[in-house]
C-alpha cells in the first residue's frame, strides 16, 4: 500500500465520516423549526408563536448556536489525531522497493528446520512459514533494509496441527556489533531486530531490541521501533526497516559484524513448535 497516494484519500473520507456523525444536529434543528413554525401558524396568537421561537434557553435556539462549533471541533481533533499518526514515519521513498537496495543476500534451503530448542517438541516439525529460504540486506541513506523470504504463505488465521493450535510466529536477525562474543547477550549479540506475526490478529511493528542486562533477548533495555514495507500475513515474504540514526553504535556503517538469524512459530503447547535458524556468518556494513 503506498500510503503517500492514499493518505489524502483517507483524509477526506475520515472528514466526511465526521461531519455526518457529528452535524446532524443542525438538520434536526430546521426540522425542528419547521414543524414549530406550522404549529405556531395553526394558532390564533401569532405573538405568542413568535416569542416561543426567539426564546434564548429553547430547543430551536440551541441547536440552531451549538452544533456547527461542535461539527468543526470534532473534524479538528479527528485531523490532528490522523495527522500524528501519520507523522511519526517518513515516508517510504520510490527506491524502497528497487531491488537494488539489497546487497548481501543469505541464502536457506527449504526443508532444513532444526529440532527446536528451549522446551520443543521431541521431533522437527516442518512448517513452510518459518522455514527461511533468503535473508536479503542493505543500506540506502539513513535505513537499515531487510526482506525475508520463507518457503510458505504466513497464514492469516489461526491454525491446528495434531490437535495443538499455533498462535504466533516471529523472526529475529541478531547482529554482533563489535565482533566480541563476551559482550552483549550469551552468544555476542549486541542488538536483535525482531519482526512476529499474531495469526488472526493485528502484526506486530518490528522493532530491535538492544542494551542487554542478561543473557536473554527479553533483557533489552532499549526498544527501537522499525517499519514493515510490504508482505507479511497472506505472502510468503515480508519487508521492513530501520532508521539507522535511531540505532546508535549498534550498527556500524563500515564496520564488520557477526549475523545469525532464527525464525519459529509458537503454539499451546510448545514455545517453539518449529524452528529454523542461519548459521553466524560475518557481514560488513555498507557505508
Amino acid at each position: 500500500m503506498n500510503i503517500k497516494k492514499n493518505k489524502s484519500a483517507i483524509l477526506v473520507l475520515i472528514i466526511a465520516f465526521s461531519w455526518v456523525v457529528l452535524a446532524p444536529a443542525p438538520v434536526v434543528a430546521v426540522a425542528d423549526a419547521k414543524k414549530e413554525a406550522s404549529v405556531a401558524a395553526a394558532i390564533e396568537s401569532p405573538p405568542v408563536s413568535v416569542e416561543m421561537e426567539k426564546e434564548p434557553g429553547s430547543k430551536v435556539s440551541r441547536h440552531r448556536k451549538f452544533p456547527w462549533l461542535l461539527t468543526i471541533a470534532g473534524v479538528v481533533a479527528v485531523g490532528l489525531v490522523v495527522l500524528y499518526f501519520w507523522g511519526t514515519h517518513e515516508q517510504w521513498p520510490q527506491y524502497a522497493d528497487d531491488p537494488a537496495i539489497f546487497t548481501m543476500f543469505i541464502d536457506d534451503p527449504a526443508g532444513d528446520q532444526i529440532l527446536a530448542p528451549e522446551g520443543g517438541p521431541p521431533q522437527v516439525n516442518p512448517f513452510p512459514p518459518i522455514d527461511l529460504k533468503k535473508i536479503s540486506l542493505g543500506v540506502r541513506d539513513d535505513y537499515f533494509y531487510l526482506r525475508v523470504d520463507v518457503a510458505g504463505q504466513i497464514p492469516n488465521s489461526s491454525q491446528k496441527i495434531n490437535g495443538d493450535k499455533l498462535k504466533k510466529q516471529a523472526f529475529n536477525l541478531a547482529v554482533d556489533s563489535d565482533n566480541n562474543p563476551g559482550s552483549g547477550m550469551y552468544d555476542g549479540s549486541d542488538i536483535i531486530f525482531h519482526v512476529s506475526f499474531d495469526y488472526g490478529f493485528r502484526s506486530e511493528s518490528p522493532y530491535a531490541w538492544c542494551e542487554f542486562s542478561g543473557e536473554d533477548a527479553d533483557s533489552g533495555q532499549r526498544k527501537i521501533g522499525g517499519e514493515r514495507r510490504s508482505g507479511g500475513p497472506g505472502y510468503d515474504f515480508f519487508v521492513f526497516r530501520y532508521k539507522i540514526s535511531k540505532l546508535a553504535g549498534y550498527f556500524p556503517r563500515g564496520g564488520m559484524t557477526m549475523l545469525q538469524s532464527w525464525s519459529e512459530v509458537m503454539s499451546t503447547q510448545y514455545h517453539h513448535f518449529a524452528f529454523d535458524n542461519i548459521q553466524p556468518l560475518h557481514w560488513t556494513i555498507p557505508l
